[in-house]
């Protein structure tokens, strides 16, 4: 094996230093003072690299719309505890952002559960009775409980100080609820009303920074206008910018999806409850119900009888939670692996360094496109033949879901690696600028 992977490793090398040759444009420089001059027509490989990497780097950053982070609470005062905890927020953003870029298509199913699961959140809210006081006054729903509002609480917007210690001794637990968990507690009385924030509020607590999605707006804008111009004017376009397209197209989508929803929002909302936490613990059960892990969804099919998808309710809410029938987030995961199966279809003509890697691409095209539905459907038909014993035959569930998952991520990082690969190996013409270079732009 070890003989084997240092094989490869040579011949990687050597076909890239093959690559190697290079080409120093001289551009002609004016011979005396002038007002104008204007852009070579002329770009480099490092120019397509950079501004095909970016664009993929400010999607995958500016897409993550994620729960409310545990709360500090006092804990690690000092300079040291600063760096702790912006250590651990960045760490959880960094290793969602590596998911996103292996997986684009999680963010977008993510989003569609929790638009979802909010909408659902809402319409209960909006019918919802008091225990001893009836339904609750038009003026509370509408100002204390829309469409933000539920997103938020799914969040772990909220929370509620409890009677037992944390592990350190020096203060009382927090106890991290959802939208769910807020409509109990208010219908059971345990809250006097609905938490008084409004949905202003929750927008200025959150952080989605305007300029960085203008950027991200900008980039990809500049990007697809000219993948189109070269496309009209039948000039090569690299395999990274059908690439960066693919995810810019899944990042706007989802973008669409989670309008309403805040974005890094680092502090809850603190509620007082009318009861004891006692009592509101009682009513709330020690887990949250119908909710799933994303990412053990992912792995397996969550509907096996010996699984839970329950968590405990003394930690924020995990990013990866799902609130919504399980088809939804599966039905968003399949929509997602089409639509970007079919826009790396788009390189289906492009050149490549040889025929078999254009081959590869393509059958790799199709091969997302079509796995998770084949998957959902062989899992459908071993549903179907061995109905009631789905518990015994379980094993089957998770190695048929686990040779798709490692079949799909191979798949995808194939396909962004041989976007950067094929860079060496582009044609002539591929180096030809258009007008579209003008608009501004980074890389």
């Amino acid at each position: 094996m070890a003989r084997l992977t240092a094989l490869v490793a040579v011949l990687f090398y050597h076909s890239l230093v093959s690559a190697t040759a290079t080409f120093s444009p001289n551009c002609t420089l004016p011979q005396e003072s002038t007002s104008y001059v204007a852009s070579p027509n002329t770009r480099g490989t490092l120019d397509i690299l950079w501004s095909g990497l970016f664009t993929i780097f400010i999607c995958i950053w500016t897409v993550q719309h994620l729960n409310v982070p545990e709360q500090r609470d006092g804990r690690d005062p000092g300079w040291q505890g600063n760096v702790k905890w912006a250590l651990k927020a960045f760490w959880t953003k960094f290793k969602w952002m590596l998911l996103t870029l292996i997986l684009p298509e999680m963010p977008l199913a993510k989003a569609l559960d929790d638009l979802l699961a909010a909408r659902e959140a809402l319409t209960r809210g909006r019918n919802l009775k008091e225990k001893r006081r009836g339904p609750l006054s038009a003026q509370e729903i509408s100002k204390y409980w829309t469409l933000t509002h539920a997103y938020y609480a799914n969040m772990g917007g909220f929370a509620f100080r409890t009677s037992a210690l944390r592990p350190d001794g020096k203060d009382y637990q927090l106890q991290y609820i959802t939208a769910n968990d807020v409509l109990k507690l208010r219908a059971q009385g345990h809250i006097a009303k609905l938490p008084s924030i409004s949905e202003h509020e929750i927008q200025d607590k959150s952080k989605g920074d305007f300029i960085v999605k203008a950027t991200a707006v900008i980039q990809v804008s500049w990007l697809v206008i000219q993948v189109i111009v070269r496309a009209k004017r039948n000039l090569p376009i690299s395999q990274l910018e059908i690439t960066a397209c693919a995810f810019a197209a899944c990042t706007f989508l989802t973008y669409g999806i989670l309008w309403s929803k805040p974005q890094a929002v680092t502090s809850c909302t603190m509620i007082e409850l009318e009861s004891t936490d006692v009592e509101a613990e009682a009513t709330l059960g020690d887990c949250w119900e119908d909710t799933h892990s994303m990412i053990t969804m992912f792995w397996l099919w969550i509907e096996r009888p010996h699984m839970s998808g329950s968590r405990r309710r003394d930690r924020p809410v995990r990013n990866d939670l799902t609130f919504s029938d399980d088809r939804w987030y599966y039905g968003g995961l399949t929509i997602g692996c089409i639509f970007l199966g079919a826009l790396h279809c788009g390189a289906w003509n492009l050149p490549f360094p040889t025929r078999p890697e254009l081959l590869l691409w393509r059958y790799i095209s199709i091969t997302s496109c079509a796995i998770l539905p084949v998957s959902i459907g062989l899992i459908w038909v071993i549903d179907a033949l061995f109905s009631g014993w789905s518990y015994r035959y379980s094993w089957l569930y998770s190695y048929v879901h686990l040779g798709m998952i490692i079949l799909y991520i191979g798949c995808r990082l194939y396909l962004l690696f041989e976007s950067i690969y094929s860079l060496f190996y582009l044609p002539p013409g591929a180096y030809i600028t258009t007008w579209a270079s003008n608009i501004p732009h980074i890389g």
